[in-house]
Formats: C-alpha cells, sequence, structure tokens
C-alpha cells in the first residue's frame, strides 16, 4: 500500500462513522 496522506484516509473514515452514528442515532430515536 502507498501512504498518500493521512488526512485523506482520516476525512473518509471520518466520514463513514459519522454516517454509521447517524444511521444508529436515527435507530434508537
Amino acid at each position: 500500500m502507498h501512504f498518500r496522506g493521512s488526512s485523506e484516509v482520516g476525512a473518509e473514515a471520518g466520514r463513514q462513522i459519522a454516517r454509521y452514528v447517524r444511521r444508529n442515532l436515527l435507530r434508537r430515536l
């Protein structure tokens, strides 16, 4: 693997996490 920039990976991971958290919150409500 070639590490281009941890910032890009972090941003992508953050988006996926935010989506997962939002889904869980909506399910709880």
